[in-house]
């Protein structure tokens, strides 16, 4: 009898599982793991300044967990803590460690924390307390935080070892138990209450991980509060695994810092607080469950992420004062204790530094969808900006990951002032207020690492407190001499046949002030320019900027904004010699009229 030898292609096929009916599946290797990193001994409680003492037991343990995703040489892992925040130098050596071991590159390593307020105290995180910490209890997190690390690599490892093919789809529900704790300041502040879900299945059907992401502090528990428990994302997670034999739940925090849990901190009835992180988990794990049952809702990610990551320097506003520094240093608790150090500092002559490094990493699953992950604690104007240029099933956000070096405040939360602007720098030892400039550094930034289809594709639109700032390496230069200058940020020596056009989607019809920054010397200045938008125009002159190397930024006028998506031109006004120039151009911000 002749046997006929089938192409290993067809033998393989036989065996793998059918595909859904009607239904194209795009099979991503994917792996999940979790490991307890309760602490064994007791020690003390970070979130809330005031607790003096360890913690008095656990009432819920504290779980790592880890998705990796990808082929060897292309792995992707995400891991989340249930911590307060994750220090930057963890993340490092985790990454370093998991590089020697598996490969596996610095920008496909992401850790994400809960920001439980109910989780042991770890390295700089807010480690000012009233009481400062003994040297017994520093050993004690010093002993927590060394075996944290060979944890976090177990896990990921264990994850990598899981990876089996796999379909992983996203989907977007609402959750509403977040809201806005800024309204004293500002009775119109925004809420963000969308609860977007990943699912790992495999290619039969089966579920064997969950992830969802929702923008809101940890803070059910109050400071009265003195034993372990994840909060409402410890309780989410249980609830989702107890819905769902062997399947690993994780929970990543979006851009809540201006939110909190409600209801919360039930201080004449503590155990209500208990009842209350319960029905929180529940409202997370019942609005998966209804997610789960509309199959038609999900979307299909069609190929493991590619990770890109970039630092960004974030500048503070202004130096600290030392005799403001002196007063604060004669009160109590951490924000004394910091200005005493401060102050120590400067009287050293020692630098204050002014500006720190940000880490900024997009995972790109193709050019449909991308997940960001932002250090810190980050408001959540930066969560609906993205999400409202992008699209809400584009983009998946994580804040407090990788690196917790303070909150990341907005132009509008600064320009309000309150706790997450100013009040929270001193127990993070940050000398002020973040810069204005921060919020579109880092929108901007985060643009940058997008996939280049998306990234054509992408139009400025309005900030947080709703001006249209348009920066010069947004812009479309045109013309036969223009050229960006990266290290300028500007356009250069615009002649009579250049301009620069960019792509604004105006969802506030108005007025606005025109601002721009450039630079001339005085022999160059005095032409004209024009300024046009869709069924406006502004026309003026260059005025002296004192150099070439010197920029200036005013007020050169106003300009009506018609609503939907348009270009904004910035032209010269006349014809001028191809020995002359117009101006080096680096932005133009377009100010909404009171």
């Amino acid at each position: 009898m002749k046997i006929t030898l089938l192409p290993l292609f067809f033998l393989l096929m036989l065996f793998l599982p059918e595909k859904s009916t009607g239904q194209t599946q795009n099979l991503i290797n994917s792996g999940l793991a979790r490991i307890d990193i309760t602490p064994e001994i007791p020690i003390r409680l970070t979130g809330y300044s005031g607790r003096d003492v360890p913690f008095e037991g656990v009432s819920q343990k504290l779980w790592a967990k880890a998705l990796a995703m990808g082929e060897t040489k292309e792995l992707s892992v995400l891991i989340t803590v249930d911590l307060l925040g994750i220090p930057g130098n963890v993340t490092q050596k985790v990454r370093s460690e998991l590089a020697r071991e598996t490969g596996i590159q610095n920008i496909q390593l992401a850790i994400s924390a809960s920001h439980t307020h109910s989780g042991p105290q770890i390295g700089n995180i807010l480690s000012h307390f009233h009481k400062p910490l003994s040297p017994d209890e520093l050993a004690e997190v010093a002993m927590y935080a060394n075996n944290l690390v060979p944890k976090l690599v177990q896990v990921a490892r264990a994850a990598i070892a899981d990876r089996a093919l796999s379909v992983l789809s996203v989907s977007w529900g609402e959750v509403d138990f977040a809201v806005n704790r800024r309204l004293s300041i500002n009775p119109d502040g925004p809420v963000d209450h969308a609860l977007p879900v990943l699912q790992v299945r495999s290619p039969d059907g089966k579920l064997r991980g969950l992830m969802v992401n929702y923008a809101c502090h940890a803070v059910t528990f109050g400071p009265e509060n003195n034993t372990v428990h994840g909060d409402w994302v410890g309780e989410a997670q249980a609830q989702m695994e107890a819905n769902h034999s062997d399947v690993v739940a994780m929970v990543t925090i979006g851009c809540g810092a201006d939110q909190n849990s409600s209801p919360r901190m039930n201080t004449a009835d503590p155990q209500k607080n208990f009842e209350y992180i319960h029905n929180q988990g529940k409202r997370i794990a019942d609005e998966v469950e209804r997610l789960l049952n509309l199959n038609q809702n999900w979307k299909e990610l069609s190929q493991a992420p590619v990770g890109q990551m970039k630092y960004h320097t974030l500048k503070f506003a202004d130096e600290p004062d030392p005799r403001e520094l002196a007063k604060d240093a004669m009160e109590q608790g951490r924000s004394a204790n910091y200005s005493h150090l401060l102050l120590s500092r400067m009287a050293r002559s020692e630098d204050i530094p002014m500006e720190i490094e940000y880490p900024i990493q997009v995972w790109n699953f193709g050019s449909e969808f991308s997940m960001v992950f932002l250090a810190g604690e980050v408001v959540m104007d930066y969560g609906l900006r993205l999400k409202e240029r992008l699209g809400v099933a584009n983009v998946w956000i994580n804040a407090y990951a990788n690196d917790m070096p303070c909150y990341i405040a907005s132009r509008r939360v600064i320009d309000e002032g309150g706790y997450e602007a100013l009040g929270s720098m001193k127990g993070y030892e940050k000398p002020s207020a973040l810069s204005p400039e921060v919020e579109e550094e880092v929108i901007q930034g985060v643009y940058d690492l997008l996939p280049p289809d998306v990234e054509r594709g992408l139009v400025l639109g309005h900030g947080s407190d709703d001006r249209i700032t348009l920066p010069a390496r947004r812009g479309h230069g045109i013309g036969p001499n223009i050229e960006y200058m990266p290290e300028w940020k500007a356009f250069g020596w615009f002649r009579s046949d250049d301009r620069v056009e960019w792509a604004v989607n105006v969802s506030k019809a108005g007025t606005y002030e025109v601002w721009m920054e450039w630079s001339v010397s005085d022999a160059q200045a005095g032409k004209s320019f024009v300024l046009e938008v869709k069924n406006d125009s502004l026309s003026a002159k260059v005025e002296p900027s004192g150099s070439w190397d010197t920029f200036k930024m005013k007020k050169i006028g106003a300009i009506r904004l018609v609503p939907g998506k348009q270009k904004i031109i910035f032209r010269p006004g006349s014809k001028f010699g191809t020995d002359h120039a117009l101006l080096d151009l680096r932005e133009v911000v377009l100010i909404p009229e009171n």
